[in-house]
């Protein structure tokens, strides 16, 4: 794990803050700071950091459903393709596009077929 804070947590402390200033029209230097003053109460932080880390998530499935609509996108733009080389057209790595197109394999979205070189090219899914 790196020594970075999450994203959801700085936005807790944020608002946190800024609860703490609209209770009392002053500024402090950190939650704990706003505590001791009583401006905010352990409840207080605890729903305000659920809230973030909820936020967090809806924005994850959501970048999640874009990055899955610009794969499913570019196979059908480009049948026959590999994962790899949808990657690169659209500009995200390997580990990214990988993980969706196996999803989308395996909701039946897109089916695959290997070439004689040992590629698996990937289609979309055939309407009937």
């Amino acid at each position: 794990m790196s020594g970075r804070t999450p994203a959801y947590v700085t936005a807790a402390v944020n608002a946190t803050l800024g609860l703490a200033h609209q209770r009392t029209g002053r500024h402090f230097p950190n939650v704990g700071a706003a505590a001791a003053a009583g401006a905010v109460t352990d409840a207080d932080w605890c729903q305000l950091l659920d809230q973030a880390r909820a936020d967090a998530d809806v924005d994850g499935d959501r970048l999640y459903a874009q990055r899955t609509g610009v794969v499913l996108a570019a196979v059908i733009a480009c049948p026959g393709t590999t994962a790899r080389d949808v990657a690169r057209r659209i500009g995200l790595s390997d580990t990214v596009v990988l993980p969706i197109v196996r999803a989308l394999l395996s909701k039946g979205l897109l089916h695959s077929e290997d070439d004689e070189r040992g590629y698996r090219r990937i289609y979309p899914k055939e309407q009937k």
